[in-house]
């Protein structure tokens, strides 16, 4: 299976560093970016599997990121990383990808947990995928089973007939070849 790609967009190079060292750890591929303007860009160009974005930048906040990217058609579940003081998620933004949120500060163990909660969704569509290939497949090879089993049995029907004139042509003494 291959490591699924995390994009981390956050504007605190030390969280940036901190998660980058940490889901390098747990096996994940990861792409940083220090603000959203360039986390927008890395997310159209590689298409990760996860997004973690910092929800107040100042520039252009995660939410603002999610729906420019929704508008282009990007896929992409996404974390988001909100101050302590941070009230309530609005059900709009579930609406623009993100699966979860966690507050600053935050332990490894409770990122993990968010990611993987996040990651389950995109595990089984993989899954999903991986096991319609598999019965594309299988039926593409029974198709062709078939088929050939279809001409074989042709071939051998006919070359049956064929050695059965033959057998009364030599048991009557009268060759057909002669």
């Amino acid at each position: 299976m291959k490591a699924e790609t995390i994009l981390v967009i956050d504007d605190d190079l030390e969280i940036l560093n901190s998660l980058e060292r940490t889901l390098i750890a747990e096996g994940y591929q990861v792409i940083i970016a220090i603000n959203q303007h360039i986390g927008l860009k890395k997310a159209l160009q590689c298409n990760p599997d996860l997004m973690i974005v910092e929800e107040n930048t100042p520039r252009i906040n995660g939410l603002q990121m999610l729906q420019q990217l929704q508008q282009k058609i990007h896929q992409s579940p996404a974390i988001l990383i909100v101050e302590e003081s941070f009230e309530c998620i609005n059900l709009e933004v579930f609406h623009l990808g993100v699966r979860d949120y966690i507050k600053k500060p935050f332990t490894t163990r409770e990122m993990n947990q968010v990611i993987d909660r996040a990651l389950y969704e995109v595990r089984l569509a993989r899954e999903r995928e991986e096991l319609n290939h598999s019965l594309i497949t299988a039926e593409t090879v029974r198709s062709t089973v078939v088929t050939l089993s279809h001409y074989l049995n042709n071939y051998l029907t006919t070359l049956n007939g064929n050695l059965t004139l033959l057998d009364e042509s030599i048991n009557s003494n009268n060759p057909a070849w002669i």
